[in-house]
């Protein structure tokens, strides 16, 4: 199996368009025309294989359009006339919004069923829409990338959309380079719209850390915006996880441990913030916190376990998948390879309902550990797949709250934009046939971790865990 990305993307490319509503956009050149075969649309797999950044345009959508129906897992039989009025609408919404009126002459196109034909229709619509675009207050490129986040939005899967090309090259460095990101130097929890968004994590020597942010910290307001609350929010929402190089973001900030509002300004810099950290915790509790399944995650774990002298007397291991969205797969199966050895650790789906198992590495050699993995609403995909396989086959102890329930196989693939579509291929399983997309895994021990435990230096999840690998090993 390829090294396939399985990684969820809480807020997606759509909603970070969505932004975009409060915001006039740019008249881009509009090219109409049959479905010809994308100019790009090839498997990303580094950052050197990212397109340069330019405005996209019609022949963008068009390449999306096409890459859509080439590779999305049901693509074959996927009526184009979804992702046709998924786009349309998206910029029929943007207008709208912006106050300008779109006359009933330029309604949606009476689309046929013919993808040809269907094509060249909304080719045709574009092109209307984009004519009653003002010169003034305008963002280029901005109707074509509304239209693909519509396209790629209407097919309702947590594992499609477009990213654009100042997000895809950082992103993709990140997951396959270990690259540097642009990056305000911390994590935070993401549950749902009515519960807070709080800090989770600090990188040493990014801006958050350095301009005085705590862990707990409650994020009140982003660039004057709340986030979550409506729309608008989602303008203070994207610089908050995805902030770009030179534009500063003003957070502000509750602190339960001590009731203060605070204010910070912090400017984004370019930084290799780490896939994952470890330490020795408790006395001899080896503690890992990983944030991504990037491409050399599970190596470098690995490594670090090897490394650990035999006076450690290491007495179990504490993975923390909190906040996790995923990654590339392979980083999952070489972690579970180290706590079992020929077991299937997940099924891939193809469009045909054909399944094909994934098994284990058997050449890594077993660790022998007790284990316990910590998750939360934000661990989603390849997590999923280790929670899913820990919780089967009772390698472990789950402990935090279910899973995000967003677990499928995809790609990116580049347009000629310099951005891109990351698209699902293949649905995936758990290793004894259950959906896990949509439903989640369910740990063992419920336990939650608040703004305020952290505020006031405390994790009651780390330390259940802790507990509990402490008990075992009192008992062996």
């Amino acid at each position: 199996m390829k090294a396939q990305v399985v990684r969820f993307r809480h807020i997606g490319p759509r909603l970070g368009m969505l932004a975009l509503l409060a915001c006039l956009i740019w008249p881009t050149a509009a090219h109409a025309g049959g479905v010809a075969p994308p100019a790009r649309c090839t498997v990303l797999s580094s950052a050197r294989s990212v397109s340069p950044v330019r405005t996209p345009s019609l022949l963008t959508v068009q390449e999306g359009f096409s890459c859509l129906l080439a590779h999305y897992v049901t693509g074959a039989s996927l009526d184009e006339r979804t992702l046709l009025r998924g786009a349309y609408n998206e910029m029929d919404n943007a207008l709208q919004v912006n106050g300008i009126a779109v006359p009933s002459s330029m309604r949606e196109p009476a689309f046929t069923g013919s993808r040809e034909q269907d094509w060249r229709l909304f080719a045709q619509a574009y092109t209307n829409l984009n004519s009653l675009l003002p010169a003034t207050f305008v963002i280029p490129g901005a109707l074509a990338e509304l239209a693909l986040a519509g396209m790629t939005g209407s097919l309702h899967d947590d594992h499609t959309g477009y990213v654009p090309g100042n997000q895809l090259k950082p992103l993709i460095g990140q997951l396959f380079d270990s690259g540097p990101i642009p990056t305000l130097g911390l994590v935070v929890s993401i549950t749902s719209a009515t519960q807070p968004i709080f800090v989770t994590t600090l990188f040493k020597g990014a801006p958050a850390a350095q301009a005085g942010i705590k862990l707990g910290d409650v994020v009140l307001l982003v660039n004057g915006h709340a986030p979550f609350s409506d729309v608008q929010g989602l303008a203070g929402y994207v610089p908050l996880l995805a902030p770009q190089m030179g534009f500063p973001v003003t957070l502000v900030l509750s602190r339960p441990a001590t009731g203060a509002i605070l204010t910070f300004h912090l400017i984004p810099k370019s930084l290799k913030t780490p896939d994952a950290t470890s330490q020795v915790i408790a006395g001899h509790i080896y503690y890992v916190k990983l944030f991504s399944f990037t491409k050399d995650a599970a190596s470098r774990i690995m490594a670090g376990i090897a490394a650990l002298p035999a006076s450690a007397k290491i007495q179990g291991l504490v993975l923390d998948l909190r906040g996790n969205q995923g990654g590339v797969i392979d980083g999952a199966i070489r972690l579970l390879s180290a706590f079992a050895h020929h077991k299937t650790l997940f099924y891939s789906v193809d469009g045909k309902g054909k399944r094909s198992p994934q098994g284990t590495d058997n050449s890594i050699p077993l660790l022998g550990w007790p284990l316990v993995v910590l998750t939360d609403s934000s661990s989603a995909s390849s997590s999923e797949i280790v929670a899913s396989a820990v919780h089967d086959y009772h390698l472990g102890t789950l402990i935090g709250t279910r899973t995000a329930g967003a677990l499928a196989g995809a790609d990116f693939f580049g347009l000629n934009d310099g951005g891109g579509l990351e698209i699902t291929e293949v649905r995936v399983l758990g290793p004894k046939g259950e959906t896990v997309d949509g439903v989640g895994v369910v740990p063992d021990q419920h336990i939650t971790t608040s703004p305020h435990d952290l505020s006031t230096g405390h994790d009651p999840a780390v330390d259940w865990a802790v507990r509990d690998l402490k008990k075992l090993a009192r008992n062996h």
